[in-house]
């Protein structure tokens, strides 16, 4: 059985359970009624396993990171648009390490933070929002995607640095559009991907650090354990 039709098994259910005990749940509130044992009934989507996790303090702008992520998903043949993308900010700080490549300017990354009850997946008319059966990532199925957008609205999470890299989009979430294909797209933790995320193996300061030639107990980008606190924690 294919991934896309694994997902959809084991994920199907228990998206239409949220979204429904969330319609019961606002019919509730309308009546007076209380809402708790209805909420309880609402089976939200399984934690994801990981998420990327950024050090600001260590990136130096580069852009790898966006392009090594561009290159294997274009490879897999998806949306060549990068699912994490740097911005430049104006009040971040900088390790002394890599002040002299970054040029003294603070950069952050900005992955999807892999929400333990993503705003994004309830709302998709498509059933293109689905979780990876492996790891539980939540990412967008591109055979599926109308490119409605309700994603992108949905999702909590704004950017708020200084766009870095050269793109038109006014409305900067953590979920991206591709004009060419009609699709939105976002971090899905490169599903497949043997190695694990792109981003992570191919930036520059990352393998740095891993040489040693940098000293530092945290990597630029990591892949981690999801935890309630990452969405807080993440910038």
């Amino acid at each position: 059985m294919a991934d896309e039709e694994k997902d959809q098994e084991q994920e199907g259910v228990s998206r239409r359970n949220f979204v429904v005990a969330g319609l019961l749940a606002g019919g509730a509130l309308a009546t007076g009624l209380s809402s708790l044992p209805l909420l309880a009934m609402a089976e939200t989507p399984r934690q994801s396993e990981g998420v990327i996790w950024p050090d600001p303090s260590l990136c130096i702008g580069c852009l790898m990171c966006e392009q090594a992520c561009s290159e294997w998903h274009e490879a897999e043949g998806l949306s060549p648009l990068p699912r994490i993308r740097i911005f430049r900010t104006e009040t971040g700080t900088v390790n002394p390490q890599v002040a002299g490549f970054s040029g003294g300017i603070s950069f952050q990354q900005s992955p999807c933070k892999q929400c333990a009850g993503p705003d994004c997946y309830p709302v998709c008319p498509a059933d293109a929002l689905k979780l990876d059966a492996k790891t539980g990532a939540r990412y967008i199925d591109e055979k599926v995607c109308t490119g409605c957008g309700k994603c992108e609205t949905a999702c909590p999470y704004p950017i708020t640095g200084i766009l870095q890299a050269t793109l038109e989009e006014t409305k900067m979430k953590r979920i991206w559009y591709d004009k060419e294909r009609n699709v939105y797209t976002k971090c899905d933790l490169c599903r497949g991907r043997d190695e694990g995320p792109a981003c992570v193996q191919r930036c520059p300061v990352n393998v740095e650090i891993r040489a040693g030639r940098v000293k530092s107990d945290h990597l630029c980008l990591d892949l981690k354990p999801s935890t309630p606190n990452a969405m807080k924690e993440i910038l």
